[in-house]
């Protein structure tokens, strides 16, 4: 399907992060894996990802200040962002930082459907 394209998965529920990565790879995508947001920003220096899938609530850095950091970066601006989680943020300027939202619980084919637009359109365009 999406052969060849990479994922930076970021979720400090390993369980979660593992089904999730199994589910990704089954559809043939590259899964880079990350606990937290300061951990995804060391994988980044390790190579740039087609998107990122983050959760919002995690120790360290969350999924909105990765999402923030990224997009205050020139190298890392255009990487598509999708946000998974159980709560998303309410406030408009905080959405904002997302190419797209996915509310747990969901189903696979809603992931790799996600992952399928982020990683196959390349920039998305806000």
């Amino acid at each position: 399907m999406e052969s060849g394209k990479t994922i930076l998965l970021v979720d400090d529920d390993a369980d979660a992060r593992e089904v999730n990565v199994l589910c990704l790879q089954s559809a043939g995508f590259r899964i880079v894996e990350a606990a937290h947001g300061d951990q995804a920003l060391a994988r980044l220096a390790e190579g740039i990802p087609d998107a990122i899938i983050t959760d919002l609530r995690m120790p360290t850095m969350n999924g909105l200040e990765l999402a923030r950091r990224l997009r205050s970066n020139a190298t890392y601006l255009d990487i598509p962002v999708g946000l998974l989680t159980g709560s998303p943020p309410h406030h408009p300027d905080d959405i904002s930082f997302f190419n797209e939202i996915l509310i747990k619980p969901s189903g696979f084919n809603d992931l790799l459907a996600m992952a399928a637009r982020l990683a196959g359109h390349g920039i998305v365009h806000r």
